[in-house]
């Protein structure tokens, strides 16, 4: 079940004009260019908007496009 955020844009503030065009608006990183483009440690990804737990280090793969891909989120 998705659920919308009731914050308005001036609550996004504390956003860079990057994440909030990639957060909000739907857009995406370049490819190569996430901070985590290259990250093979242990942990978990979370959202940058609400915080949750989104997918462990651990149900990560590469794929040809470079971007992260997970074949399991931390829950539904």
């Amino acid at each position: 079940m998705r659920i919308k955020s009731l914050k308005d844009k001036a609550e996004w503030r504390y956003l860079t004009p990057e994440q909030y065009r990639i957060t909000r608006l739907k857009g995406t990183e370049p490819p190569y260019s996430g901070r985590y483009n290259n990250f093979n440690g242990n942990g978990t990804y979370h959202c940058l908007c609400c915080g949750n737990a989104l997918f462990s280090s651990k149900a990560k793969y590469s794929t040809i496009s470079k971007w992260p891909a997970f074949w399991a989120p931390i829950s539904s």
